[in-house]
């Protein structure tokens, strides 16, 4: 078994969805552990307050080639990430042994004509929340 840490970089993430296009982030064995780096908040970067901005965060939005826009999808993937000898059709298991914020502020996005109810939230609305982490 080995560790890997898989940081969040423009080499390393791509906007939108899945794609079996792009090239393997990193390739791991069955039975590797990986601690992987995400960002959120891609398209609202620059509207974002100081705290919720990083100079990895700044570059990694100002860096993103066109290529790595591969969907609709607004979120900022890290990956992919590859598992040498899987194939299509196996049943892969993967165990989150925990989860945590890279920051401590997140934000709320209304977007009209998208979410669950699209039809009782028209206006756009964005907020962005501050909260105090206890140190990890």
């Amino acid at each position: 078994m080995v560790n890997y840490t898989l940081k969040a970089t423009a080499n390393t993430t791509h906007v939108g969805g899945f794609s079996p296009e792009l090239e393997p982030a990193l390739v791991i064995a069955s039975g590797d552990r990986i601690q992987v780096e995400t960002y959120t908040g891609y398209y609202l970067y620059n509207q974002a307050p100081e705290g919720f901005l990083t100079p990895e965060f700044i570059e990694l939005c100002r860096r993103l080639s066109p290529e790595r826009i591969v969907g609709p999808g607004p979120h900022l993937l890290t990956g992919p990430i590859y598992i040498e000898n899987a194939q299509p059709g196996d049943i892969l298991e993967i165990q989150l042994e925990s989860i945590y914020p890279r920051l401590n502020v997140g934000f709320n996005a209304i977007r009209t004509g998208w979410g669950a109810l699209p039809q009782r939230f028209s206006q756009p609305k964005l907020r962005f929340i501050n909260s105090i982490l206890p140190e990890t």
